[in-house]
């Protein structure tokens, strides 16, 4: 959840105060869905979500460890 308000706010914030010059990788997965590359949308989706997903499961190993 929180990954998808942050890339909507990302994209948002992203175009209007570049006006679209600036390219980020959220940018990138909604041009890539308005050209129609469903393969590079799926890599660039899947990168997007690779670094929130590994941190939640190393948080959730440390506050599973016992004492």
């Amino acid at each position: 959840m929180q990954t998808f308000l942050l890339s909507w706010f990302d994209f948002g914030l992203t175009n209007v105060l570049s006006v679209g010059k600036v390219r980020t990788l959220t940018v990138q997965v909604f041009t890539y869905v308005g050209e129609a590359n469903g393969a590079l949308a799926a890599v660039a989706s899947l990168i997007l979500l690779v670094p929130p997903t590994l941190i939640l499961l190393a948080n959730k190993s440390v506050l599973l460890r016992k004492p």
